[in-house]
Formats: structure tokens, sequence, C-alpha cells
């Protein structure tokens, strides 16, 4: 007997037919779940029934009754226990043309049937070959839906799965197998070229061959990157490694903001990176941005040697940089020197007296803090009259000398 077409399943793997051997020569054969056959071939149980023709045990047999759609729900009911993934369920499908021919001609008749009971009576035959000759012949979305949903999985992997068999078949067998998952063979369909070779492509190759390090845009430099995938030079640098740029464009700044920050604060302070860049010499180096400015570009360089490892810097000369950069951001007001008329009203403001000896003091030192040019008179102004209200002398009808506590005499008590 032979194996229905509608039995698209692969026959067992050698182990798991051994296993399946071995347990009816000790247990017979379960007559709960015969073969089961239709149009006079093995619609289900093709593995029982080999493993009982070499153990020369009689099996029993069933015969399946119903439509061709009938049948193929019975198929995939039946073989639902297996452990398979969508992916598989997918390839499984998009191999079995007999059995979407067959669901494609149900979702017609279902359609049909559908027309007629709205319509309230049965169509005649004249009226259904009109039909035939102006419908559609098949509804691809209900069919694709039907499909999905025979085999245990859905429209978007059915199509991916056809689509796949024709433009990468090994991609496909490995679907199939369950050794790659269904996503990932997409993104391996995805990746094969479509376009010729660009010029900037053949150039950036011919310097990777020579030893240099390139970037290649992962979208648009397919044919460059599956060359060096297929000769070991390939290297992602995105952000879903370790060397990709924490800063965002938009975010984070402009395209050259992003990669300044990345090239002069991250790097220097990513040891983890510097030690990766001997690997990336005369690689391919993967990301998204070129041949717009990318961060990229800075590993290419210091794998070629066009710059040097950046080192963080010591934390005093960050800090003198940081206010360097500060002064230009927001550089300081220019110190403009009081008059003795501006001093006399802010000591009034503060209720002390005696200015003159303040803008004397200050006037005779060119109006310098020690050897600080003064930036503000009345901050010094106040700390002069703290200083002197906290000696006790500081409002009395003489001055104090700054800071000693003692009292400055006044001029007629110095010349009579």
């Amino acid at each position: 007997m032979k194996k229905h077409k509608f039995n698209i399943f692969p026959e067992a793997k050698k182990d798991d037919f051994e296993r399946l051997k071995s347990d009816i020569a000790s247990n017979g054969f379960d007559k709960s779940q015969p073969i089961t056959t239709y149009e006079g071939e093995i619609l289900d149980g093709w593995n029982r029934l080999k493993a009982c023709e070499e153990l020369t045990i009689a099996p029993v047999f069933a015969k399946f009754s119903g439509s061709a759609s009938d049948a193929i729900a019975f198929v995939m009911r039946t073989n639902k226990r297996r452990n398979l993934n969508s992916g598989q369920w997918a390839t499984i499908a998009a191999e079995a043309d007999e059995l979407m021919s067959v669901i494609a001609e149900a979702v017609e008749k279902d359609r049909r049937e559908k027309i007629s009971k709205n319509n309230g009576q049965k169509q005649k035959e004249t009226t259904r070959q009109k039909i035939d000759e102006s419908s559609p012949k098949v509804n691809s979305d209900r069919t694709d839906s039907k499909t999905a949903e025979t085999f245990n999985t859905n429209r978007t992997y059915v199509n991916n799965a056809v689509k796949m068999k024709e433009e990468a078949p090994e991609v496909f067998e490995k679907v199939k197998a369950g050794t790659m998952t269904m996503q990932d063979g997409m993104k391996a369909v995805r990746a094969i070229p479509k376009d010729p070779w660009s010029e900037s492509e053949r150039k950036r190759q011919g310097q990777a061959e020579k030893g240099i390090t390139v970037v290649a845009n992962a979208h648009a430099d397919k044919n460059l990157i599956a060359w060096a995938e297929a000769n070991g030079k390939s290297m992602r640098v995105d952000r879903g490694t370790k060397f990709g740029n924490p800063f965002i464009l938009n975010d984070d700044g402009t395209r050259d903001h992003v990669c300044d920050c990345y090239e002069h604060n991250y790097l220097p302070n990513k040891p983890s990176i510097h030690g990766s860049i001997e690997a990336m010499k005369g690689m391919v180096l993967i990301c998204h941005c070129h041949p717009l400015r990318c961060h990229a570009d800075s590993l290419a360089a210091m794998a070629n040697g066009l710059t040097e490892t950046p080192r963080a810097a010591d934390p005093k000369t960050e800090a003198k940089q940081l206010r360097k950069l500060a002064d230009k951001l927001d550089p300081p007001t220019k110190f403009v020197k009081p008059d003795l008329a501006d001093v006399s009203a802010y000591f009034a403001e503060l209720k002390a007296v005696d200015p003159d000896s303040f803008f004397d003091f200050y006037e005779s030192k060119g109006w310098m803090v020690g050897k600080t040019s003064m930036k503000d008179w009345r901050a010094s102004a106040r700390k002069w009259v703290r200083e002197n209200n906290q000696n006790g002398k500081g409002n009395g009808n003489g001055s104090t000398h700054r800071g000693t506590g003692k009292r400055r005499p006044t001029v007629e008590e110095v010349f009579g």
C-alpha cells in the first residue's frame, strides 16, 4: 500500500522508529489506534505499518469516509500531537501543494454556499456556471486563513514559508528541521542580496581584503556583509552589542554631537571596548548609519591606527576642562568698579557705617581679593560689615581694622 498524498508528514527518524518497533514487539499492536486508509492508500499510521511489516505482525486497519477536506482535517488533527513549532508547521503547509488546492476549493465552495443561502434559494446550474466564469476562482485571504488554521500556524508564517522555499531553500530546510526559528529564517532571507554590488561596496571589500577596517550599513550593504560573513570578516557594532552608542540621535543631540560624545566621553571610559580594537582590524563593522557619520567610524579609525586609544582624563584635568567649558557656555559677568557714592548707598541699605574705609581699602588694592580680581564688590561689602559686627566695633563711631578686632583710629585722633 502506498502513502496517500495528504499524508505529508516526514517519516520517523531512525531512533524514534526503532523505539516504536520495540514497543509494538513488546506490547503488540494497539488496536485503539488503527492504520487509517483513504482512497486505497495510507492516510495515517505509515510508520506503524512499516514497523508491523518488519515484525511480521498484522496491524488493524480502518477506512476513512468523508470528503477531501475532511481527510485533510483528520490528518492534521492526528498529527498535532507531534512536537512541532509554528514555523515547522508553516513549512509543511508550504510543501503541501495538493492540500492547498483542496483547501482553496473548500473555501470557494463555502463562499458559494453562503451566497446561495443569503439569496434564499439554491443557485441554478446556469447561474453557477456564470459565477464560475465571472467570479474569482479563489479568495486568497480566506484561503490563507483557512490554511493557517488547518496547519496549526498563522497566515504570516505560511506566506513567509512559501517565500522562503523559493528564495532560500537551505534556510527553509533549517526551519523545517526545527534548527532555526521562523523569525531567524526571515532575517536570513532579508539579508540575501538582491541588488548588484555597488561601487562603494566593492571599494570597501578591497580595503577589507588588504586588512583595513571598514563600516557597512546593515540595510544597504547586503552584498558586502554577505561576503564578510562568508569570510569571517563581519562584526556587528550596533546597540545590540557592547560597542553600541548609548547617546540617542535627536533625543541627545545632533548626529555630530552624539558621535562626538561617543568618541570623546564614552570610549575613554570603556576599557572593555579598548580590548576588542585589535580584533576589529580588517573587519567589516556593521551598523545602520553609513554613509552618514556613525560611531562605528571612531572604532574603525582606532582599529586602523588613525587615532590613539582614548584615555580617561585625570579628575583634576577633567574638572579644569569642565570649568573652561562652563565659562564658554555661561561667561562670567565682567567686574565693574564702584564709585564712593555706590558704596555709600549700599552701606546705607545694610545700615552700616564708614563706607569710606571699605572703598579706600579696596581702591588701594586695585579691587583685588588676594591675587584674584574681585567679582562682586557687594558680596565683599557684606563680608566686610559682617566681620566688623562680629568684632563688636562695626557700627560704632569708628571702624575696625578688617579681621583684627582692633579699632581703626579716626583722622582727628591721628592728626589732632
